[in-house]
């Protein structure tokens, strides 16, 4: 793990140094209410040229052992900081589009497929429902749009039809809401503190209680199943109408205010990084990341983000229909100078960056 954080960051200080045009800055805020265009900030950019499986990438996820998973709509391609690597059907996938990368306890990665159907990696091999008898059974043609491992080691699965699904390591039991008006239809599943499992769908909030899911009202309403996180500590944030918000011991309390204009242009994964009480939101547009004083900064203006994430080396990376890009962390942050207000001390200094 630490040989690839360590090539992670030895690559994004090659892709800084070989820049000449770029120019490491401090930027001060000094304006409020504040909204800041950060579009001068150097983030690289990986595609298929640079051996990307394919420049539309739904999700990345960084594994235990600090590879970076993307997944895309020609297969799952990892990266080791250096190289890319890719993965496809031939390989064991169930699907060349791969929705979204989830990891267990066990350190098995769980591909979720556009067809419905899953596969993991496990010990360096794939398994589907050719190879897997778990698998087999664990078909639904549905999409699965989320994915809980409880204390227990229990999995649950939620899907964009009226359908739970939950694999206790022996058998296989599923879930379905009688009620037209109280469905699971994207159902985002969540296990708090004391071990009770919640499903937030798009019509309804209900609770399991050992055999079956029944109607309760705790006021936790996140817009959608992208708008919802499971904390380590079994806390729950999500997005509702007003913002950021966690859910932790049976109360609400409210993270970040973030503008209705905001919430309503999302169209992807949000995140929250719990240390710099941030959040950051991806949209058709590009991302934009709030914290609690209000101040908000957008990047990659005017591309579809799908979703955000921050690796062990503090880099953000964005998964885009045009590839994927990284924003190096702050320490490592350089700034696109305009060829109008360059000096000559700025490219004497570019020149020895480069």
């Amino acid at each position: 793990m630490e040989n690839i954080s360590r090539n992670i960051s030895i690559l994004c200080r090659r892709n800084i140094f070989h820049t000449v045009f770029f120019l490491l800055c401090v930027i001060s805020i000094v304006a409020t209410p504040t909204y800041v265009s950060a579009q001068t900030t150097y983030l690289p950019r990986y595609t298929s040229k640079n051996g990307l499986a394919s420049n539309n990438c739904y999700y990345i996820h960084q594994d235990k052992k600090g590879f970076i998973w993307i997944a895309t709509d020609a297969g799952l391609s990892r990266f080791d900081g250096t190289n890319f690597q890719n993965f496809t059907i031939e390989d064991g996938l169930p699907d060349t589009q791969i929705l979204q990368i989830k990891e267990d306890r066990q350190g098995k990665l769980w591909f979720l497929a556009l067809n419905g159907q899953l596969s993991y990696l496990k010990d360096g091999k794939f398994y589907n429902r050719n190879n897997s008898a778990l698998l087999k059974k664990l078909n639904f043609n549905t999409v699965i749009v989320s994915f809980l491992e409880d204390k227990k080691g229990r999995i649950w699965l939620g899907t964009n039809s009226n359908l739970i699904v939950l694999w206790d390591g022996k058998s296989i039991k599923k879930f379905v809401s009688p009620n037209i008006n109280q469905q699971f239809t994207n159902a985002f599943l969540h296990e708090d503190e004391v071990g009770d499992i919640y499903s937030y769908s798009d019509e309804s909030t209900q609770k399991y209680s050992g055999n079956s899911f029944s109607l309760i009202n705790n006021n936790v309403n996140p817009l959608s199943y992208m708008t919802a996180f499971n904390a380590p500590n079994r806390s729950l944030y999500y997005l509702d109408g007003s913002g950021l918000n966690q859910y932790q011991n049976g109360k609400i309390s409210s993270i970040i205010r973030i503008p209705d204009n905001l919430l309503k242009n999302m169209s992807g994964y949000f995140y929250y990084d719990v240390k710099e009480q941030e959040v950051w939101l991806a949209s058709n547009n590009g991302a934009l990341v709030l914290n609690k004083s209000g101040k908000t900064v957008m990047y990659l203006q005017g591309i579809a983000v799908n979703q955000s994430i921050k690796d062990n080396s503090n880099n953000m990376w964005f998964a885009t229909n045009q590839g994927i890009y990284m924003l190096p962390n702050v320490n490592s942050r350089l700034f696109i100078l305009s060829a109008r207000n360059t000096t000559p001390e700025d490219k004497a200094m570019a020149k020895r960056l480069s």
